[in-house]
């Protein structure tokens, strides 16, 4: 039989929190001898003490504070529980699902996910990372509730909106041959050594993947791969100014001098898999705080 009530605890927490009865009586609108009587018949029920007073202040004991440390845990158990009942009350799921285009920088998604945690820590997140070539696939699956993702396809007939643009630049191993040709350097140079790429898909950019489709390629399935391929040297590679940066600082990389167009951009898109006039209160927050985000981004 369960001798105390979530209230005593409840009770106790916020004595403890708010560093007396005076405080807390104030936060949960209550007398103190109300307070004062609930945590004397909590410790009655328990058989131990679990506050001393020192001088104004009242204070855990040894025992109130291994005893409060377990009642946090049920009563954060039983928030979740109420804020998750009104989620659902208001449509808004218990769990998102986010898939995000790899060559996003991961400081956007993190910050929004830390803010958002703070709104609604209880609300479960899946992030799936999904590469340039795969988001008519990944939208066609429907599995998730927002997509951050580039390449649209033609077909999609769903709610979408522009974020922000992803700048690539050309790059290279401050050793590699194609930094001893001088510049300009040109696709027709370009062409004779190995191009690193991400995934099996060579997308067209300015006409210029029509003009190395001869040449050879190493195809990776992850930026970090191919970011290593082209440290390694063996190859110059297409990659995010976000993730090369501090090589680039470090002089480990090198901007390749190319005639034309140094550096591409790609668009990033954030998408609902359904009209924004129907989805929940959690998913439209979650949306603002990416575009915050990625106003915000340089």
């Amino acid at each position: 039989m369960i001798r105390t009530t979530l209230e005593q605890w409840l009770t106790l927490k916020e004595v403890i929190d708010c560093g007396g009865y005076a405080r807390a009586a104030e936060k949960l609108n209550r007398s103190q001898s109300t307070l004062s009587y609930a945590l004397s018949t909590l410790q009655q029920r328990l058989g131990i003490r679990l506050l001393r007073v020192v001088g104004r202040r009242a204070e855990l004991t040894v025992e109130g504070e291994q005893l409060l440390a377990q009642a946090r845990v049920l009563l954060n158990g039983f928030e979740g529980l109420e804020q998750n009942a009104g989620l659902l009350l208001q449509g808004s799921p218990l769990r998102i699902n986010i898939r995000i285009d790899a060559m996003l920088p991961k400081p956007i998604i993190f910050n929004a996910l830390e803010q958002f945690h703070l709104i609604y820590p209880h609300v479960h997140i899946e992030l799936v990372e999904i590469l340039r070539g795969e988001t008519a696939k990944e939208l066609a699956k429907g599995d998730g509730d927002i997509y951050l993702c580039a390449d649209l396809p033609e077909s999609w007939k769903g709610e979408s909106e522009y974020l922000l643009d992803i700048p690539f630049v050309a790059v290279a191993a401050a050793l590699h041959p194609l930094l001893l040709l001088g510049a300009p350097l040109t696709f027709a140079q370009l062409s004779h050594y190995r191009r690193v790429v991400i995934s099996e898909r060579l997308h067209s950019d300015n006409g210029a993947s029509r003009q190395l489709e001869s040449q050879p390629l190493w195809s990776f399935s992850t930026f970090d791969s191919a970011l290593q391929a082209v440290r390694s040297g063996v190859g110059y590679g297409w990659l995010p100014l976000e993730l090369i940066n501090p090589y680039l600082q470090k002089g480990e990389l090198v901007t390749l001098p190319l005639v034309t167009g140094t550096t591409r951009y790609t668009p990033i898109f954030l998408v609902f898999s359904q009209p924004q006039s129907r989805v929940g209160a959690v998913l439209r927050e979650f949306a603002d705080l990416i575009r915050n985000q990625a106003s915000g981004w340089i």
